[in-house]
């Protein structure tokens, strides 16, 4: 199924490490944070049901598990 490029926030992964990366003053281009910005990756299942509209959110479909991508760091 695709979705929408602009259905998913921006997510970061659940590693201590590359969180205090993204918090530091580390510049976007360093090659741990531009790879995530380049390709972004879901971190956890999601359980995604399509809808008619985001504002009325009118089921359109049955839910759709989408399992997290394999993600490492690279740094």
């Amino acid at each position: 199924m695709d979705y929408h490029d602009d259905a998913f926030p921006l997510m970061l992964p659940h590693d201590p490490n590359f969180l205090k990366l993204w918090l530091s003053d580390t510049p976007p281009d360093d090659p741990t944070i531009a790879d995530l910005l380049k390709q972004p990756k879901i971190f956890t299942d999601l359980t995604v049901t399509p809808v008619k509209t985001y504002k009325d959110a009118v089921p359109r479909g049955e839910p759709v598990l989408v399992h997290a991508d394999e993600w490492e760091m690279t740094s």
